[in-house]
């Protein structure tokens, strides 16, 4: 059986929105977060989370 290891990107904003991404690479998970966290000038997400799973193919 093949196992892929996806990352989640969880984002929550403070007006209740949340959005999720999925990337195939941690090194493209952390680049969103940072991209998100530094174009975020509002201070309008309160919870950017990372999260690791792996998906049977």
């Amino acid at each position: 059986m093949n196992v892929l290891k996806v990352f989640y990107v969880k984002i929550e904003y403070k007006d209740g929105r949340k959005v999720e991404d999925i990337f195939l690479t941690n090194a493209k998970a952390k680049e969103m977060c940072d991209l998100l966290l530094g174009e975020d000038k509002e201070g309008s997400i309160k919870l950017v989370e990372t999260k690791c799973r792996e998906v049977d193919l």
